[in-house]
């Protein structure tokens, strides 16, 4: 399974730790995450004819996403900054409804989460040096979805 998914970011600033670390995304900012997943998938039909059948998935892989830009003291990037190639899971549960023999209607619900780390310059780090110290984003993100399956 492949994913794409797009985050409109609507902080305008934030304030992070105690060296005033602000983060600005521009207007309009796109915050994207790209995922390569694999897994086990469960189906259980309710009966033998027309009507529901249960569907779990359990994936696991890797996503790719960057952070908005980020102004550091005086320092400013405006850019996003990407993050490595980070371990993700996905957990879905759904209902499909098997409409004729092609087409059944499909709902699902499921939780995918993940945790790259960045490593943020701080300018008065110790002695005075600037300091790159690691910062653990959690992203974690639920998705809601009805559709049509077609069975070639």
């Amino acid at each position: 399974m492949a994913g794409w998914q797009e985050n409109k970011q609507r902080i305008d600033v934030s304030y992070i730790g105690p060296d005033i670390l602000l983060i600005i995304p521009p207007s309009g900012h796109n915050w994207t995450i790209a995922r390569l997943l694999t897994g086990i998938s469960y189906s259980y039909p309710f009966s033998t004819h027309v009507g529901p059948t249960l569907q779990i998935r359990a994936l696991g892989g890797f996503f790719k996403t960057s952070i908005p830009g980020v102004l550091n003291g005086w320092d400013i990037a405006e850019d996003s900054s990407p993050l490595p190639w980070t371990f993700c899971y996905q957990a879905d549960a759904g209902l499909k409804w098997k409409l004729s023999r092609k087409f059944s209607l499909t709902t699902m619900a499921g939780y995918t989460g993940g945790s790259p780390i960045s490593h943020v310059l701080i300018s008065g780090g110790a002695n005075g040096f600037p300091a790159a110290i690691p910062y653990h984003y959690f992203i974690g993100s639920i998705q809601i979805r009805a559709g049509v399956d077609m069975r070639l």
